[in-house]
């Protein structure tokens, strides 16, 4: 197994510097991509006991958070399914 994943990948990365620099993205963009989802996680966690509780003085903060998270998140996300799915493709040809 692993001798096998060496054989193949080490003269890819060897190769090609560009390899290197989009496994280093793609790192990166996970890295991001999981603490997006851990805070959404926390934050949904926060807004719906607020929404629960009938707390407009959370809620409203929580809503413009939450609007905010979105608009910061999103972008992470869609970078990192777009340089995922790029360096699957550069490692298949």
């Amino acid at each position: 197994g692993q001798e096998l994943f060496k054989k193949m990948a080490l003269p890819y990365f060897k190769e090609e510097k560009s390899a290197r620099v989009l496994l280093a993205v793609v790192i990166s963009f996970t890295l991001a991509n999981s603490w997006v989802s851990v805070g959404f996680s926390y934050l949904s966690r926060d807004f719906w006991t607020a929404l629960n509780s009938k707390n407009a003085e959370t809620f409203y903060p929580l809503l413009a958070k939450y609007a905010l998270a979105l608009a910061g998140g999103t972008p992470i996300t869609v970078l990192y399914k777009f340089y995922r799915e790029k360096f699957a493709v550069q490692w298949r040809s």
